[in-house]
């Protein structure tokens, strides 16, 4: 099953085969058209001793005229790694999302220049990059995962998300003009939320050193859909989630896909239901099946079980339950949504999929449910997918939504249950 392909919807985030010059809108040196070509484009500066990759926005003119990327821009570069105890100049290499000084649309020249910047990580093998703004944001991760519709850049800063294309962790801040235009424009006298704003770029790259010293993918890695069974036959259903509801020592994460977001419109349904199960450091078991007739009685059992419960946005699970099954959950323990709101209270970072994206380098996985999910008289058409799909697609959602939960158990400080 083709779990992880995906249709590219954005010229800006197709995998390039070659630079685009020429396309970019960079004139030429009389200025009169087009370039066709890139003139000075800039090499990659720094030693890179500690395989640290940062990626600027464009080139300045001070960039330009000496041929490197350090120069006046990366004086917060400088000051936040020495105060990490860490050498710009030696142990990082600098490069650019745009390769050439003059670009008339750093935006299109960007996307001209993927194809560059993609081969530069290439070739280097970083261990972290640090995209330094928005531009750089959306071409480093069209280049880490592929038709990623990025959105909003700013909501990926301060975030460390392990790319597995690259077997490296992105590390997203802001750049050198955002800092400056939120201080009032004077790097020397920098007020109001500029200080905020160098506060956390200080911040985000003092983070670094929590994945510096480690790649985030090992040679054994189990594909995620290689996690999940699916299972069919009453029996087996029944058994396992018998055992889930009387498993002592660890916590289960649930989740539901229905034909509907309200369970009270008429003719709603739950179509199925999975269960991952796990204790404080590994996934035990994760299951996904349909929801017939035959098997409510079972998982009217589970839910009112005694292992600790868990899921993401729990007030949907929640309901559904209380209305479609007639029961109210027992022992619910976690809320990943809430949980990352605690963490981040940024807007637009609570969803599994982004979480599942900046936490575990997975993206896409939800592709093959998209086209279904769009609502005709409140009912969806999820009941149209083949069932193979719904139910990898649901026991995923369990999947990332428990590993989810054990991450934010440990950075909020909870231990564990039992």
């Amino acid at each position: 099953m083709a779990l992880f392909s995906r249709e590219i919807k954005s010229k800006l985030l197709q995998q390039p085969v070659a630079a685009r010059c020429g396309t970019c809108g960079r004139k030429s040196q009389n200025n009169s058209q087009s370039s066709k070509k890139c003139i000075n484009p800039l090499q990659p500066s720094g030693n890179g001793k500690s395989k640290i990759l940062i990626v600027m926005g464009s080139p300045t003119s001070m960039n330009n005229a000496s041929g490197s990327w350090f120069g006046d821009t990366d004086v917060l570069l400088r000051e936040a790694f020495n105060n990490i105890d860490f050498d710009l100049r030696n142990d990082c290499w600098l490069t650019g999302a745009v390769a050439c000084y003059g670009a008339s649309n750093i935006d299109v020249a960007a996307t001209s220049c993927l194809y560059n910047l993609h081969k530069t990580v290439k070739e280097l093998n970083p261990v972290v990059i640090i995209p330094l703004g928005i531009v750089a944001v959306q071409s480093v991760l069209s280049g880490a995962f592929s038709g990623l519709e990025v959105g909003d850049a700013v909501r990926y800063y301060g975030c460390q998300i392990p790319s597995k294309r690259w077997n490296a962790w992105i590390c997203p801040t802001y750049d050198y003009d955002s800092v400056v235009e939120y201080g009032g424009g004077d790097i020397s006298a920098m007020r109001g939320s500029g200080v905020v704003a160098a506060l956390w770029f200080n911040k985000h790259i003092e983070n670094i050193k929590r994945v510096i010293d480690k790649r985030p993918f090992g040679t054994c890695e189990i594909e995620p859909q290689n996690q999940v069974k699916l299972l069919y036959a009453k029996n087996e259903i029944s058994e396992i989630l018998q055992y889930i509801g009387n498993f002592d020592k660890g916590y289960a994460a649930f989740d539901y896909e229905t034909n509907c977001l309200k369970p009270e419109v008429s003719n709603s349904r739950v179509l199925s239901a999975s269960v991952c199960l796990g204790g404080y450091k590994k996934v035990f078991e994760t299951v996904a099946f349909p929801m017939t007739p035959d098997i409510i009685p079972v998982w009217r059992t589970f839910l009112q079980s005694g292992i600790p419960k868990i899921a993401h946005n729990l007030k949907f699970e929640d309901r559904w339950s209380n209305v479609w099954f007639g029961v109210s959950v027992n022992n619910w323990y976690a809320d990943t949504f809430l949980n990352s709101h605690i963490l981040d209270c940024r807007r637009g970072v609570c969803g599994l999929k982004f979480q599942t994206l900046v936490n575990f380098g997975v993206s896409g996985y939800d592709d093959p449910v998209k086209p279904y999910i769009s609502s005709v008289d409140k009912l969806n058409k999820l009941h149209e997918i083949p069932i193979e799909q719904l139910l990898l697609y649901n026991g995923l959602d369990s999947l990332f939504t428990w590993r989810l939960a054990i991450k934010q158990f440990k950075q909020l400080g909870i231990k564990a249950y039992w």
